[in-house]
């Protein structure tokens, strides 16, 4: 019964805040616009 709860955490969905840093981490000065807009759809499903 060990296998359920990696199960669950595997198909987990990232937290808004880890979507947030992997997206400026990612962000360069080609990327800014939109990733931009990215962001602001995160925030805005808080």
């Amino acid at each position: 019964m060990t296998a359920m709860p990696q199960m669950l955490s595997e198909g987990a969905a990232p937290s808004p805040r880890d979507q947030m840093r992997t997206i400026l981490e990612g962000m360069t000065a080609e990327t800014w616009q939109e990733d931009r807009k990215r962001l602001l759809e995160v925030l805005g499903r808080l």
